[in-house]
Order: C-alpha cells, then structure tokens, then sequence
C-alpha cells in the first residue's frame, strides 16, 4: 500500500472495528452484580479509553499526511474525497467520544455516518483500482454545492455536539460539587448532634444536682424549724415555771 493516506486510514478502520467490538462487549454488562463483572467493564472502559486517544492521535497524523499531499497535488489524487473521509472518520471518533462519556447519540446519525464513510472508501477504492482515470474531473455545481451543504452541516454538527459536551461536563461539575456540599452538611450535623447530646447529657446532671441540693436544704430547713419550737418551747416553760415562783413567794 505506497499511498501513506490509505495506510493509516486502514490502521484507523482496524481500531474502529476493535472499539465497536469493545463497547458491545461492554454493553452486554449492564447491570454487573459480582465481582467480576465489574472488573471485566472496568477493563473494557479503560481499553476502550486508550483505544480513543489512540485514534485521535491517528487522525492527527491523518489530517497532516493530507495537508502533505494537498502540496503535491499533482502526484496525489482524490484528495476531497479524501477530505471527506478523514471529516467522517473524526465524526466517527466524536461518537465513540460521546458514547463513552455517557451522552445519548442519534442512532440514525451514526448509521449515516457508517454509510457515508463506506460509500466513500468504495468509490475511492473503485478509482484507485481504475488505472485508466489518472485525473480527477471537474466537479459540477451541483455537486459542489452538495458537497458545501455536508460540509457545513457537519460543521454545525460538530458545534453542537461540542455545546452538548460542555453542558454535560458543567453538569457533572456541578453535580459533584452538590454531592461534596451534602457531604460537609452532613459531617456538620454530626458534630451538631454530637455537641447537642453533650449539652443534654449537661443540663441533665446540673438538673439532677440542683433537685439533690433543693431536697438537702428542704430538709435542714424542717431541723431548723424543729430546733425553734424546741427553744420557744423551753423559753415557755421557763416564763412559766418564774410566774409561779413569783405567785407563791
């Protein structure tokens, strides 16, 4: 294979079968309820994550190696077809993208997308395999005007998706910084309720302290009392006991 385009792209389309290959067998897991289960999706997840930035990287080199050829125009050919493809293979790695990350994709655009992509490799297959046609004809205005018309639909589509991306990113933030609030909240309630039984458990004896020391003091207040009639008592007696001395003197 001497064209370095078409070797990449072959390395690429092998990496995308492997990937689809993963999120199938990820997607079987649904709900994993032993140990490995989960160990198997957390596997699949991480390969499936190296797996992306390794096609993004590959892309990269993709796009550089066209920008290469588009130089030397003369010696390549299909080059907007090429263009095309490497725009549909970027297209294909954002879906991956936003299904990895959990954000719903329309079906329906992927499935074009897949056809798309293979109508293109087929027609370009089909003319590298034509040894007679060396030159690329003149596209029509219709044509060219189709072409515009995909180009800036998938450029909106791309926009969009971004727009979505980032929502879902801040919403996650978001949602991770509620869950650490509820967090502290929590951990302050604890304490609260910690210092609240300590305060109770307080009041409760320095209540029980002062019922014990109401009760002594009724008490010796009764002694009291009992000692003061017993003086008023004897103080009667001794008036008395002087009235009747002074009577019988």
């Amino acid at each position: 294979m001497k064209d370095a385009f078409d070797r990449l792209k072959f390395q690429i389309n092998e990496k995308i079968k492997k990937c689809e290959k993963l999120f199938d067998e990820k997607d079987k897991i649904i709900n994993p309820s032993t140990g490995r289960e989960i160990h198997k999706k957390k596997v699949l997840e991480k390969n499936i994550g190296q797996l992306l930035n390794e096609l993004s990287s590959d892309l990269d080199k993709l796009g550089l190696e066209l920008k290469a050829q588009k130089k030397k125009k003369k010696k390549y050919k299909n080059l907007r077809t090429k263009e095309e493809i490497l725009n549909l293979l970027k297209k294909k790695l954002q879906l991956f993208q936003n299904k990895y990350d959990n954000i719903e994709i329309n079906e329906e655009e992927a499935e074009n997308n897949d056809n798309e992509l293979q109508k293109l490799e087929k027609y370009l297959e089909q003319r590298q395999n034509n040894k007679n046609n060396y030159v690329d004809r003149e596209l029509y205005d219709e044509e060219k005007e189709k072409m515009n018309e995909w180009d800036y639909k998938v450029k909106k589509q791309d926009e969009n998706l971004d727009v979505v991306h980032q929502g879902v990113k801040s919403l996650k933030y978001e949602l991770e910084m509620a869950g650490e609030g509820i967090d502290s909240i929590q951990k302050k309630f604890k304490k609260t309720h910690k210092k609240m039984d300590k305060s109770h458990k307080k009041v409760t004896t320095q209540t029980q302290r002062i019922k014990d020391l109401t009760n002594k003091i009724r008490s010796g207040d009764k002694l009291c009392c009992d000692i003061i009639l017993i003086f008023i008592l004897l103080g009667l007696i001794g008036v008395l006991v002087a009235i009747i001395r002074q009577k019988y003197q």
